[in-house]
């Protein structure tokens, strides 16, 4: 007797947004090979476990189907290989055994595209002057482009008052971390 090869039919490229909550993808096709009927049992691996770790799988064997789960890591983007590989428990029927367990994989690209996330800065207290004081430096800290993103910067300020306290000035160079304002 010989062991088939088990059989998954092709899987094809996908994509998703970064930052994308959990995705599921079917699959099909799965046999433990032509008139065999084996134990059969479906992993799945990611290329760069940095943008995607390796997607969960819900299969039971015997089934022509079954799915994969994934999701990106935050802030995480680009092409990832996703294999998805199905083994038989070979003639003696035993998947613990995999001396004669026969395999075979699917692999396809997933892409995750990356998104644009909003800059940041650290919170700005309240400032209270005296009238007439004099001008007023206010300390600018944790300015980002976003989580992982290296952007130029642009810092502007506005008073909501021009009458009372004229429009502030900014000193920053992106994409310095600190910077600050004065009015």
């Amino acid at each position: 007797a010989v062991n088939d090869t088990p059989t998954i039919d092709p899987l094809y490229e996908f994509s998703v947004d970064e930052d994308s909550s959990q995705t599921s993808l079917d699959f099909s096709g799965v046999t433990a090979g032509a008139n065999e009927s084996q134990p059969l049992r479906v992993v799945a691996t990611s290329s760069d476990t940095n943008i995607v770790p390796d997607p969960t799988v819900t299969y039971a064997s015997a089934n022509a189907t079954g799915s994969i789960h994934f999701q990106p890591l935050p802030n995480a983007h680009g092409p990832v290989e996703i294999t998805v590989t199905v083994t038989d428990g070979g003639l003696d029927g035993d998947l613990s055994t995999p001396e004669d367990n026969g395999f075979t994989s699917q692999t396809f690209t997933l892409t995750v595209r990356p998104l644009n996330d909003p800059p940041s800065i650290a919170p700005i207290a309240d400032v209270t002057v005296s009238e007439d004081a004099p001008e007023q430096t206010v300390n600018l800290a944790d300015i980002s482009s976003g989580p992982l993103e290296f952007q130029p910067v642009r810092i502007t300020a506005t008073s909501d008052n021009p009458g009372l306290v004229p429009n502030p000035s900014i000193t920053y160079s992106s994409p310095d971390a600190i910077g600050s304002l004065q009015f």
